[in-house]
């Protein structure tokens, strides 16, 4: 059995395969197109034949139906003897039928019709006898049939008709003929293609089975050998080929010796530490750094799974989503006194369903965070230090305003500008210290199951002044039945008076602010749409950066500082949502932002007491 498997795979049979198809497909195109073309032709002349024989038959008739009186013997006479023309036999594939003007049976050439009768074909009455000559076809018994009716007539007077019927069973078998004779030839043109195939497969296969031999030798490590070159045609050139690649595979075995040797050199004194892990999670690689930020000997690490040498469950679960195709970070502490490690995590392999592993580039970011903390410390102080003199600022232009300087007017505009940017200075104090302090303080935020669609209206509510006071249109709405979310309430408020404010501020007397409350898969999303001014499409990427305004004057106007959306971008990542805007100049602006949704163990693990544990520590890896 395999040596007939063995058989039929080789380029022999193929080839002979091949040239089989190729005829068989020729032949059937040839015998279709030929056989087609001799049916439309016997057909073509059997419609011919048939309505000439009408034609001839009406005239005949014309003579003894247009008799006064009419000679109805000879109309019998001539359609017993029908046989299509003068002078033929009687014909047993067709039939004639005489009627007179008013479709009643002059003579019959067949014994089926009855003389004196009326005749039912249709052909006759609604067109012949109406004196339209008229052909079909119908097909009885598994014969078709050719049909023509003419009228008998003479100067525009109707005696009556004549119906041709004739079987085209004749011309059928003609075409059968045609067709067991194409069959044989191919046939015959089969047998003898195929020993052409398999003679000229030979030619060809030869010098392959020799190329063959000489890959095996190849794949053995043997490159020295060579493949003697007999020809200079495709086959010899292949030959030649397949030598050259021999020596160009030996110098490329040598590089890549020589550049595993270097690789090896570079992984030993790299500073970042490296760790390749197979689909399991055990480790295939480990250079001396990584070994030593882990506290670990290189040659026991080997083989282990990592969750055994790292136990950490933040890096389980990146280490799982890097094995489904993605680019992960993640941060964690490790050893005693605790240092912090960042991992950036990424598969090998291909598409998402063809990893084969994951490489780590593991490093030591313990004094980097150091620093940052130092850096936030150090923005919160200098911010705590600022508010001081400009609270004092404040008091003093608010004294004079009070009537010190009540005659000199240029003086109090003076200090009332002086009061409105101090306002504004302070209003940035308070958000610098709000942005370092959700830094910091994440992990201790009052998350708990918050309805939230109730509190947009609440905070819609209490913006309800401001709103009419512009002219403003405030829809606030929530889907049914939505679970609450798990979220920090007076967070989630801060966050929504945020969006909102921005949107009453930015849309002109007239306009409209739309809420919109529903849920996205596992999470609750808001929508706070309006119809303002909008933001270009070159300044949407910038929006939630520090600082950072479309239009500086007019954010003045409204006493803004460029602080509001990094603020809910904050809030928003720090309950592991997502915040998105959307906006056309000119038509309006819309903020999307999710949150989570209650779980189903956050009852086993204790309520708002859990967020510890929700919480990732400072720097690692967010969602």
């Amino acid at each position: 059995m395999r040596r007939l498997l063995r058989a039929l795979g080789s380029i022999q049979v193929k080839m002979a395969l091949a040239l089989l198809l190729l005829a068989l497909v020729a032949m059937q195109f040839i015998s279709a197109f030929l056989l087609r073309s001799l049916e439309d032709y016997y057909l073509q002349r059997a419609r011919e034949d048939l309505e000439a024989s009408a034609a001839m038959a009406a005239s005949i008739v014309l003579h003894s139906l247009a008799a006064d009186p009419p000679d109805l013997a000879a109309v019998r006479d001539f359609v017993q003897s029908y046989g299509g023309l003068p002078g033929e036999a009687p014909r047993t594939d067709s039939q004639m039928v005489v009627v007179d003007g008013n479709g009643i049976v002059l003579g019959a050439s067949s014994a089926d019709v009855v003389v004196g009768n009326a005749f039912p074909a249709p052909e006759v009455k609604a067109y012949a006898l109406q004196g339209v000559e008229r052909t079909g076809s119908y097909e009885a018994k598994g014969v078709r049939h050719f049909t023509v009716a003419v009228p008998v007539s003479e100067r525009g007077q109707i005696y009556g008709a004549v119906y041709l019927d004739r079987s085209l069973a004749d011309v059928y078998q003609t075409l059968d003929d045609v067709r067991r004779t194409l069959f044989t030839a191919t046939l015959l043109a089969a047998f003898v293609l195929v020993g052409l195939g398999v003679l000229v497969a030979r030619a060809v296969t030869g010098p392959i089975h020799e190329l063959t031999l000489r890959a095996g030798e190849l794949a053995a490590g043997n490159f020295e050998r060579r493949i003697q070159v007999r020809s200079d045609d495709e086959v010899g050139r292949l030959a030649g080929m397949f030598n050259h690649l021999s020596a160009r595979l030996k110098e490329t075995l040598d590089e890549i010796s020589s550049e595993k040797q270097r690789v090896e050199a570079i992984l030993t004194y790299l500073a970042d530490g490296i760790l390749a892990l197979d689909r399991e999670g055990r480790v295939t690689l480990i250079n001396p750094a990584a070994a030593r930020m882990l506290r670990l000997r290189a040659g026991e690490a080997l083989g282990q799974r990592l969750r055994d040498l790292w136990p950490d469950e933040e890096l389980g679960e990146a280490l799982a989503e890097s094995l489904a195709g993605a680019v992960v970070r993640v941060q964690a502490r490790r050893g005693e006194p605790p240092r912090t490690l960042a991992g950036h995590l990424a598969p090998l392999g291909g598409e998402p369903g063809d990893v084969t592993g994951v490489v780590i580039v593991v490093r030591d970011v313990t004094e980097e965070e150091q620093v940052e903390s130092l850096r936030r410390e150090f923005v919160a102080n200098v911010s705590h230090e600022l508010k001081t003199p400009i609270t004092a600022i404040k008091s003093y232009v608010e004294t004079l305003l009070d009537g010190a300087l009540a005659d000199r007017e240029t003086a109090t505009g003076f200090l009332s500008v002086v009061a409105s940017e101090v306002d504004r200075m302070t209003r940035m104090i308070d958000d610098l210290l709000q942005l370092s302090r959700m830094e910091h303080e994440r992990r201790f935020w009052d998350r708990r199951p918050l309805q939230v669609g109730p509190l947009a209206d609440e905070v819609c509510r209490k913006l309800e002044r401001r709103t009419k006071k512009k002219g403003l249109t405030v829809a606030c709405r929530a889907e049914p039945g939505l679970p609450p979310a798990l979220a920090d309430r007076d967070r989630v408020e801060q966050l929504l008076t945020n969006l909102v404010t921005n949107a009453i501020d930015f849309t002109p007397e007239g306009g409209r602010v739309e809420v919109v409350v529903g849920r996205k898969g596992g999470d609750i999303e808001v929508l706070v749409r309006d119809t303002g001014i909008g933001i270009p499409d070159e300044d949407l990427p910038r929006v939630f950066e520090r600082f950072y305004r479309v239009d500086k004057a007019r954010s003045r106007e409204f006493g803004g500082t460029g602080l509001g959306l990094s603020i809910a971008k904050e809030i928003v990542e720090g309950h592991g949502g997502a915040i998105e805007i959307r906006s056309r100049l000119g038509e309006g602006t819309e903020v999307r932002f999710t949150l989570p949704i209650v779980g189903e163990g956050y009852g086993r693990l204790g309520g708002g007491h859990s967020e510890a544990e929700a919480e990732p520590a400072e720097g690692s890896r967010r969602p």
